[in-house]
């Protein structure tokens, strides 16, 4: 499970910034670390919507 960074709410899916590994739960949190201008110089696919997997639950399957 991760944790948003900005409010610290626990997720199993959320946007994830691959460059740095910040995680956030939804959008009104990546705004308050990034702004619109940040967010518009980034490339494509730095900062995307995903869901994580449980490695360990998929072990057990």
């Amino acid at each position: 499970m991760r944790t948003c960074i900005v409010c610290e709410k626990q997720m199993d899916d959320g946007f994830l910034h691959e460059p740095s590994g910040l995680t956030f739960c939804e959008e009104k949190c990546v705004n308050e670390k990034y702004s619109r201008e940040d967010q518009e110089d980034m490339i494509p696919d730095e900062l995307f919507w995903t869901k994580w997997h449980d490695e360990a639950e998929e072990s057990r399957c």
